[in-house]
């Protein structure tokens, strides 16, 4: 059993003792979800961050962002307590993920889709402090978004540089950064959380809309340009929204979303990386994604998936 799970949780000046837990999914971080009944507290949520790589940067992150959202009333789980080192405890926002709720049907109704939007465009319009800035930082520096490049080599390498700076060149707005239907959860009274904050930063305001388009649980795109544009509302703080950059966020999300999920399977996460890996890629081939995009971009994609590099241009990582 896990350590933490056996040790007494300290909440303000008082010690609660797990009584029984309930081990939720966790995904390929290393993080480990557990839902909990405390000993005198109920049913809270308990991460457990110990085995990630830097426990106390992911947590301070976690804690910096869940300020920022319920700040401006972002519904965000509560932070109840954390040791700043290994885990954090945070209140319980509902067992039905998005997924859940989809039950494989890949569509998303009126009134979920109306949330969503409302959730978009209240974080895509947070305005940050000087301090709120430094401690979220920029996409261009933010390893979730940028590491995974440098483990790619030639002509895909090469791809990945010109979609990111396709990308950088438009406006900028606080992002989620891992805006899947995973992330999305609903209580019982039918209110709407977002969780898994550690990855935000301040970046393309198109990243979350597409990522949240091609989400790689689904076999086909949960929404097109189009309504994704309608979710977004008519503008983005004024200027008129364009479809075509939608479209090159979803190009750039299925892409690395494609190489993760094929480094993961490699790497021995299991099966179900490879078959997220092949839906990013059929949602490309299947898609108009490349149409309105430069030249370079859509011929060198065509190149990558002709000669099958897809599959064999991400270089070994530790």
């Amino acid at each position: 059993m896990n350590n933490i799970l056996l040790e007494p949780l300290q909440v303000d000046d008082k010690f609660h003792n797990v009584i029984t837990f309930h081990q939720l999914y966790g995904g390929a971080s290393g993080r480990k979800f557990y839902r909990v009944l405390l000993e005198n507290l109920g049913i809270a949520i308990l991460c457990d961050a110990s085995s990630v790589k830097h426990p106390k940067q992911m947590i301070h992150r976690h804690i910096i962002t869940t300020s920022i959202f319920r700040k401006r009333n972002i519904s965000a789980p509560k932070i109840i307590s954390s040791d700043f080192e290994r885990w954090i405890l945070f209140e319980d926002v509902g067992t039905r993920t998005l997924a859940n709720l989809l039950s494989g049907q890949n569509m998303l109704k009126n009134s979920q889709l109306s949330k969503i939007g409302t959730m978009l465009r209240g974080i895509s319009t947070v305005s940050l402090t000087s301090e709120e800035y430094y401690d979220v930082g920029t996409w261009e520096n933010s390893s979730v978004h940028q590491k995974w490049i440098l483990n790619l080599h030639g002509d895909c390498k090469k791809f990945a540089e010109e979609l990111k700076s396709a990308l950088t060149d438009l406006p900028h707005a606080l992002m989620h950064g891992d805006m899947q239907c995973r992330n999305l959860l609903w209580n019982d009274t039918n209110r709407l959380s977002i969780v898994d904050l550690q990855d935000a930063t301040w970046a393309p305001y198109v990243l979350d809309t597409s990522l949240l388009c091609v989400d790689p649980n689904f076999e086909k795109s949960l929404l097109d340009p189009a309504t994704a544009v309608d979710l977004l509302n008519p503008s983005f703080k004024g200027r008129p929204l364009v479809i075509e950059e939608i479209k090159l966020g979803m190009l750039f999300q299925c892409f690395r979303l494609m190489h993760r999920c094929y480094d993961l399977w490699r790497r021995g996460f299991g099966y179900n990386f490879l078959r997220e890996a092949e839906r990013s890629k059929n949602k490309i081939l299947s898609s108009n994604f490349i149409q309105h995009l430069s030249p370079y971009i859509s011929n060198t994609w065509i190149n990558i998936l002709n000669k099958h590099e897809y599959r064999d241009c991400t270089a070994s990582s530790n």
